[in-house]
């Protein structure tokens, strides 16, 4: 019997045929199984198990360079981004990261990460082009911009005309079809509206991002719906909006407060700008949720740890990372998609916490 080399204090790593050996089936069905490739023949539980109990005594690590080159796949995915900063700095970006390295860590698969400045810059996007040209990413999941981007959206048809795979975050690129795993943002603006009005609150006021931003109009759509079907009609002095800069929030705030009919709740479409609101109410007097309720959208990690602690709408940012990279690398992997969608909009929930009360 050959000497079984395993790495017990020796540091020789086992191979394929050490893993055959010690559950007598043949190194093809160990390729087979550990590589979760297709099999000719069917291979049963019980000879599944056994090759996956042997690979974890043995400490087997898979040598991906040599599983890219049998499956003709580079196990990367490219992550393609309009700011690199953004994507680790925005609580929301982060998020979906970390679903999305879970999964790829899970399915062993590396990252590589491209920003709108590499994608777009010609000084700069060679290497870029070079990279989706040869391969060296079997597919792309693209954070979409909040905003019309026509610099991204021509690099998303660069990657249709190519025949690669890719999966978009939130929403499409511009008019560039494609699959998408995001939020339902209309559901999740009903279920903020529904709330307030179960409260008693009657009197509600909106501040929104720019009508810019896709995510805003699409809650600021199914608030509006929302509060129609309770038969509350706001006025248009009620809704107001943030071009995404902080020190707008002041003016927006002492604005509410002047209105002839001040508002007994505050529906603000964004954690970040909920919470900063809810500091320039405390700074104006005005107590949160004894004189003004205030709820978000996001639960972004800042949200729990708010004074008070904000109610708010939950995404489901973890879980649209993850999904987002199993549909890419299902499609990757030619795996059957009939029975899915490709337009995958997960469902919010309401975080009840302290910053709202009956009026």
């Amino acid at each position: 019997m050959r000497n079984n080399r395993k790495n017990e204090g020796h540091g020789i790593l086992p191979t394929l045929a050490d893993i055959a050996e010690k559950a007598n089936v043949s190194k093809a069905t160990v390729s087979i199984i550990l590589n979760q490739r297709k099999s000719p023949i069917r291979i049963s539980e019980a000879t599944r198990e056994r090759v996956i109990a042997a690979a974890k005594e043995l400490n087997y690590v898979p040598n991906r360079l040599a599983r890219a080159f049998s499956l003709n796949r580079a196990f990367a995915i490219g992550i393609i981004t309009p700011s690199a900063v953004d994507l680790f700095d925005s609580a929301y970006s982060f998020g979906v990261m970390k679903g999305i390295v879970e999964m790829a860590q899970k399915k062993s698969y590396n990252l590589m990460i491209f920003n709108e400045e590499i994608i777009t810059d010609p000084r700069l996007s060679d290497s870029y082009a070079h990279l989706i040209s040869e391969r060296h990413v079997d597919g792309v999941v693209i954070f979409t911009a909040d905003y019309l981007d026509e610099k991204l959206a021509q690099k998303v048809r660069e990657l249709k005309e190519r025949k690669m795979e890719f999966v978009n975050i939130w929403r499409q690129a511009m008019n560039v079809e494609g699959p998408i795993v995001g939020t339902d943002n209309i559901s999740g603006a009903k279920l903020a509206i529904d709330y307030l009005v179960s409260l008693g609150h009657r009197k509600i006021a909106i501040i929104a991002r720019g009508l810019k931003s896709f995510s805003s109009r699409e809650r600021l759509q199914g608030a509006l719906k929302a509060l129609k079907s309770h038969g509350i009609e706001l006025p248009e002095e009620a809704i107001l909006f943030n071009d995404i800069h902080p020190n707008i929030d002041q003016d927006l705030v002492k604005r509410i407060l002047a209105l002839q009919e001040r508002p007994t709740a505050l529906f603000v479409l964004d954690d970040p700008m909920a919470i900063n609101v809810i500091n320039i109410l405390s700074a104006n007097k005005i107590k949160v949720p004894n004189d003004m309720s205030v709820i978000g959208f996001g639960d972004v990690v800042l949200a729990e740890y708010s004074r008070p602690s904000l109610t708010t709408v939950r995404e489901p940012l973890d879980r649209i990372g993850s999904q987002a990279a199993q549909l890419l690398i299902d499609k990757i992997e030619k795996k059957d998609l009939s029975d899915l969608s490709d337009k995958i909009y997960l469902k919010p929930e309401l975080v009840m916490r302290n910053s709202c009360q009956a009026p």
